[in-house]
């Protein structure tokens, strides 16, 4: 993670020794060990997703309600473009020979298009690689690829876990 923020040599750890200082470790080792745990349910997940049957027509619903074209008579081009990229990442997206045709293979294909394809703002005020990752963590593009995983859930009946 450290190189991918440009950190020269990985990222470090550091901690003050303060009073305080044990109880934050404890805090950081428990911070982990629910990562770790997260990982193993997200990766429990994955393996339904990977054998549960999805279709092209599911997909469409999840491309109508994660990028609806407006009721209006404006030039959705750029719109449509997009969406139609999103479809044909289902059938194309990088690694998903195996997985077509599956909701994982699906969400692979929103995954692909929300942190390689999706265009983003430049605004001037922040480095572009910068910009796109924090996108892909906690921005546009991770809560697309969310609203994505929900749909996915939804139209297959696969229980997503609560928060």
């Amino acid at each position: 993670m450290g190189v991918a923020l440009g950190e020269r040599g990985g990222a470090t750890w550091r901690i003050q020794h303060t009073a305080s200082a044990k109880e934050r470790l404890e805090e950081a080792g428990k911070a982990f060990a629910r990562i770790a745990q997260s990982y193993e349910t997200f990766g429990e997940l994955a393996n339904v997703m990977a054998v549960t049957r999805f279709t092209s027509k599911q997909m469409q619903t999840t491309i109508d309600g994660i990028l609806p074209v407006p009721p209006d008579d404006r030039d959705h081009r750029r719109l449509l473009q997009e969406r139609e990229k999103v479809q044909r990442l289902y059938e194309t997206a990088v690694g998903v020979e195996k997985l077509r045709g599956t909701a994982w293979g699906a969400f692979q294909s929103w995954v692909e298009y929300a942190d390689f394809h999706r265009a983003l703002r430049d605004t001037g005020r922040q480095d572009p690689k910068r910009a796109r990752l924090e996108s892909i963590w906690m921005g546009r593009s991770a809560a697309m690829k969310q609203a994505a995983l929900t749909a996915i859930a939804f139209h297959t009946g696969i229980q997503l876990a609560a928060a």
